[in-house]
């Protein structure tokens, strides 16, 4: 079965951002993910959608 979602943990290793940024970015509208309780769950299909459509464009966080 292939893996369905990332953690915030696996997520820091595929973006080289901080990690105050990070969790800026998966709160931040348009980003795909669950929160569940206080688990941050980011959908692999989801995320890499937002990545090709997020490709050229300008995020401020």
């Amino acid at each position: 079965m292939d893996k369905q979602f990332y953690t915030m943990k696996e997520l820091a290793e595929l973006m080289p951002l901080g990690t105050t940024n990070l969790y800026n970015l998966v709160h931040s509208a348009g980003f795909p993910s669950i929160v569940i309780n206080r688990k941050i769950l980011i959908p692999v299909d989801g995320f890499e959608k937002w990545v090709k459509t997020s490709a050229g464009k300008k995020i401020t966080l």
